[in-house]
Parts: C-alpha cells; sequence; structure tokens
C-alpha cells in the first residue's frame, strides 16, 4: 500500500525524457528502444557505416587495420545509460559482439578509459585479459604473434583506436576488431 502511495505522489519517471514508466523501469519504453544495439545487417562490415555490404570506401581502402563496430548509435538515452549505469555496459557489450559473428579472440585490450569495462567483458566471454595499453605507448611485447586481437572502447577516441591499433601492428596479429560503445 506505502509503495502504491509513493508512486502515486512520486511517479517513476524516464531518466533520459522524463516521460512517466511503468514499474521500476529506468527508462521509457521509447528511449529503451533508443538502446537498441545497432544492426550490423544494415551496416559496412568493415567500418560499419551505413552500407548495404561493404562499403564503397572500404572495398578501395579501408581507413583502419581492424574491423569495427559499435554497441550502440549516438543517442541521448545511450548516453545517459553508459553514464548512469555502466555496470551494465559489458552485457550490451556482449550481446552486440554476438551479432557480429566475428572470430573468438585471443586477448581482449582495452583502450585508455575502458579497464574496468574490458576485464568485465573479457570475464563474460572467458577470453584472456590485457591491459596493455599505456598513456603514451602500448606494451606490444606482451602480445604473441599470430593472435586474434579484441580491442574495447569506451572513450570515443578515434585518434587513440588508430595509434593503438598502429602499434598492435608489430605483434603481427592474425586478426584484428574493435568494438566501441559508440561510433567512432
Amino acid at each position: 500500500m506505502f509503495k502504491q502511495l509513493l508512486r502515486w505522489v512520486f511517479p517513476p519517471v524516464c531518466a533520459c525524457c522524463e516521460e512517466e514508466t511503468t514499474g521500476d523501469s529506468y527508462f521509457c519504453s521509447a528511449c529503451w528502444q533508443e538502446c537498441e544495439a545497432v544492426d550490423p545487417a544494415e551496416r559496412c562490415p568493415h567500418c560499419f557505416e551505413e552500407s548495404e555490404g561493404t562499403c564503397r570506401r572500404c572495398r578501395r581502402h579501408p581507413l583502419a587495420p581492424y574491423v569495427r563496430a559499435s554497441v550502440f548509435q549516438e543517442v541521448r538515452a545511450a548516453y545517459v545509460l553508459a553514464r548512469a549505469k555502466p555496470e551494465c555496459l559489458p552485457a550490451f557489450a556482449v550481446r552486440q559482439w554476438g551479432r557480429l559473428a566475428w572470430e573468438m579472440p585471443d586477448v581482449v585490450v582495452p583502450l585508455k578509459g575502458a579497464r574496468t569495462f574490458g576485464l568485465e567483458f573479457a570475464e563474460r566471454i572467458e577470453r584472456p585479459f590485457a591491459p596493455i595499453v599505456r598513456k603514451r605507448w602500448c606494451d606490444v611485447e606482451a602480445i604473441e604473434e599470430g593472435l586474434v586481437i579484441l580491442l574495447l572502447d569506451t572513450v570515443g577516441d578515434a585518434r587513440e583506436a588508430k595509434r593503438v591499433m598502429g602499434e598492435l601492428r608489430e605483434a603481427s596479429p592474425k586478426k584484428g576488431y574493435l568494438l566501441s560503445l559508440f561510433p567512432l
């Protein structure tokens, strides 16, 4: 009875748009839909830009050496979720990673600012975690040759991602992937 009275006096509101929500939901249904993972079928399989199949640019000369994708689109609800509930982000990322049909990585490497996120992600997919990215360099010697590397990004710094991908070339990876929360 007290809960009903409390909800009547203080109705639950969406953390994003402040519309009234049902139950104990953090977002309204419209904002939850905005947090839906990006559909890989509607994206270039290399750069993840909107395209039916591989885009023209990637067919000629891809900008980045690693295949990349993002979990969310650049929408307010997803940014609110990322800021307010960072502990749930690895679950969203694992779900998106499963939809991408990428090879199982031999090692998960977090970019700057993604250490906790990367550790939780690596634990969920049961892969080794290698926090080798430093402020100005990567400990490339810690990575063996011929591995499938999965880079994880939460910050959205495209320049930092390119720097790390370039340095990891020295490790001669078999394949490289970059999964970021938001498009780079």
